[in-house]
């Protein structure tokens, strides 16, 4: 079976998103994560006549969100955000949890599909690695877990 691509339709760079956190854009070096996975169960009765099992669909596997930005002076927002898990008043309302857009840009800036997660909690935060004979860049990186997920093109 072939496929027919049409030559105006072009493959989308991933270099260029955008990521909106709790209402507020952040600049990313990196997302990682945009993952949905189905468990599979496999069952077999016990007068099933071949020696093979059936397949099933089991429970959806929703994301892990991994973000990893440079450290910036002043720039707290990661950390304010995990300090909210401390917060237990704060945590105990789910509908107080976060949500979270990443939107893929075209080279205009416009839209071309975006990932929606809902009720986000941050479940790490990892500060950089420091070394004294290295020159790069101070890396932190947040992850969060979704209660939902959506994608929409």
């Amino acid at each position: 079976m072939s496929v027919h691509v049409d030559s105006s339709i072009r493959v989308q760079a991933a270099f260029y998103y955008e990521v909106t956190i709790d209402g507020s854009v952040i600049s990313f070096q990196e997302c990682s994560g945009l993952t949905l996975k189905n468990d599979i169960i496999k069952y077999r009765h016990s007068n099933h006549q071949s020696f093979t099992h059936e397949v099933r669909i089991g429970m959806t596997t929703l994301p892990t969100l991994t973000f990893s930005k440079g450290i910036f002076e002043a720039d707290s927002f990661l950390f304010d955000l995990f300090a909210r898990t401390w917060d237990k008043a704060y945590m105990s309302h789910t509908d107080d949890n976060f949500d979270v857009t990443i939107s893929l840009l075209d080279e205009t800036g416009a839209v071309v599909c975006h990932w929606e997660a809902t009720g986000c909690v941050v479940t790490s935060l990892e500060g950089p690695s420091l070394k004294s004979d290295s020159s790069a860049a101070a890396i932190e990186k947040l992850t969060i877990d979704v209660n939902t997920f959506e994608a929409k093109f």
